[in-house]
């Protein structure tokens, strides 16, 4: 029996089944086993292998379902996930550009979530490699898509205003990045269920613009609530923790709140360990 702790072992039990699997010709096992190993990978920070395994998915669904839309959009964001890890945005681009590409023509009579979906993350990954005016189209796309369509994802609603608004950040328009991002919070606190994650992430996105406007008031109340929301989720979030606090601090440095801007910052060193 393999211990849970035990990362080599639990690997090794992975890779096993996943032999047996491709042996008897399962292609589903095969698939299903495939993401595990990958996502297993992923945690332990084994990048290379995961993005084989991960691809090695998407081809043989793609095999699988030639009569249908053939990607999984969780698939694709465990992929792009890898590859973002791996600091490669240009593949990350290229894959859900390609699979942009093939939904345009699978839903053209009727565009859907997958598609919204695709738009949104690909406007993020546009927004990384500084490709503001396709992030601000693709942006822009997925806005309207889920404002017609409301008994869509609240949750996904929101994000795609806060990418929007971080494009126009970028595109140096920081009051209408304000206006889009408080919008996003609005949406993500009347989620059911509202997510803290979710909050906490926009809290972050409305504190960083807020900065750069200097309303540095503002910023600390986002920040601090930001900060308020994180201690409750996963220690996954420890670097989270520590951003957020080092971005409090550095606003209440500016306000001269000194003793606590240090005392913030000491304890986020630890946590970047």
């Amino acid at each position: 029996m393999i211990d849970a702790g035990d990362s080599s072992g639990v690997e090794l039990l992975l890779r096993q089944q996943l032999q047996q699997a491709r042996e008897a010709g399962n292609a589903g096992r095969t698939v299903a086993m495939l993401k595990f190993l990958g996502t297993f990978l992923h945690r332990q920070n084994k990048l290379a292998e995961a993005e084989s395994c991960l691809r090695e998915v998407l081809q043989l669904q793609a095999q699988r379902n030639e009569s249908y839309f053939p990607y999984s959009v969780v698939d694709l964001e465990d992929l792009g996930s890898v590859l973002e890890a791996e600091g490669k945005l240009d593949e990350e681009d290229a894959l859900l550009r390609s699979a942009l590409v093939a939904a345009r023509k699978y839903y053209a009579s009727e565009p859907n979530r997958t598609l919204a979906w695709l738009a949104y993350h690909l406007a993020e990954t546009d927004r990384q490699r500084k490709s503001l005016a396709e992030a601000r189209s693709l942006a822009e796309e997925a806005v309207s898509l889920y404002q017609s369509h409301p008994d869509w994802s609240a949750a996904e609603r929101g994000y795609t205003l806060q990418i929007l608004g971080n494009v126009l950040l970028d595109s140096g328009d920081p009051a209408g990045a304000e206006t889009l991002c408080r919008r996003a919070l609005e949406v993500q606190r009347s989620a059911q269920p509202a997510q803290d994650d979710d909050i906490a992430k926009c809290l972050g996105d409305l504190g960083n613009i807020l900065q750069h406007e200097n309303k540095l008031a503002e910023a600390e109340g986002a920040f601090r609530e930001e900060l308020a929301k994180l201690p409750d989720l996963s220690r996954a979030n420890d670097a989270r923790i520590a951003s957020a606090r080092q971005n409090l601090a550095s606003i209440l440095q500016k306000e001269g709140k000194t003793a606590e801007s240090q005392e913030l910052l000491r304890q986020a060193a630890p946590a970047q360990h």
